[in-house]
């Protein structure tokens, strides 16, 4: 009676013992992985309750890490979308300070300033709604619109931007263009394009060949 108690006591601790293998080595493996390092999976080959639970584990983990590749993703946007319009105001306000300058001077310095805080406003809304959009919970606000009406608004923007960098940058052939689409994720879209051109221009040419045309 004694041995067969004690076969029965070793057999049954080493069951448990293999039975519980998994759920420790899943216990060990979870502590490691943290916000910086979510590629790692547990990847059980068994296909019982464990390996269903460590699957389980290891789906969660694939859409935890594409929502933090999401976020990386959103900031690294609402970043470049608000740089253009802060130095476009920086640059007005720079030159408006240079020196005395006339009232329409002035005047045309503030409508810009005005209209680059509008931008920032829809910037941010934008923003907002692309998180939402994310999230299947709002969708683009499409109307009808002339593309180069959109073009041409953008070059007057950056302007001053490509002034600094010592780029002419000009309007080429803008025939109307009619379509459906939303306003400002068109503008975000040529803007984007035409910071650019003006970026790489001033990158990659010499000086007496330093002009971007826009055209549609």
């Amino acid at each position: 009676i004694g041995l067969t108690l004690l076969i029965s006591f070793a057999g049954g601790f080493w069951l448990a013992d293999r039975a519980m293998r998994p759920v420790k080595m899943i216990a060990s493996k979870a502590q490691l992985i943290g916000e910086t390092d979510l590629s790692q999976r547990f990847n059980l080959k068994e296909k019982d309750e464990i390996g269903q639970l460590a699957g389980t584990f290891d789906s969660m983990l694939a859409r935890l890490e594409a929502a933090f590749a999401r976020q990386r993703q959103f900031t690294a946007d609402a970043s470049h979308e608000l740089r253009t319009p802060l130095t476009i105001i920086n640059l007005e306000t720079a030159h408006a300070l240079s020196a005395p300058q006339p009232v329409k001077e002035y005047q045309r310095v503030l409508k810009v300033i005005q209209s680059e805080n509008e931008l920032m406003k829809h910037l941010i809304q934008d923003l907002l709604t692309l998180a939402r959009m994310d999230a299947r919970k709002d969708s683009l606000h499409k109307t009808k619109l002339d593309l180069s009406d959109l073009a041409l608004e953008v070059v007057e923007r950056l302007t001053p931007l490509a002034a600094r960098n010592k780029i002419k940058l000009e309007p080429g052939e803008l025939p109307e263009v009619l379509m459906n689409g939303d306003r400002q994720s068109l503008i975000q879209m040529l803007t984007n394009l035409v910071e650019n051109a003006i970026k790489y221009t001033a990158q990659n040419t010499d000086d007496k060949l330093r002009n971007v045309r826009v055209e549609t």
